[in-house]
C-alpha cells in the first residue's frame, strides 16, 4: 500500500490528512508517513 499512497499523495489525489488516515489503518507505518510527507505524524483529532 505504501506505494500507492505515496503516488496518490504526489498527484494530488490523496491530501495530507488521507495520508494520516492511511497510517490510522495500517495502510503505512509512521516512518512511511515522513518519507512520503517530509512531515513527522501527529495523529488525528478526534
Amino acid at each position: 500500500m505504501y506505494r500507492i499512497v505515496e503516488r496518490y499523495y504526489k498527484m494530488g489525489l490523496f491530501p495530507l490528512e488521507k495520508v494520516k488516515q492511511s497510517v490510522t489503518v495500517k495502510w503505512i507505518t509512521v516512518d512511511e508517513y515522513k518519507k512520503i510527507t517530509g512531515q513527522d505524524y501527529e495523529p488525528l483529532a478526534e
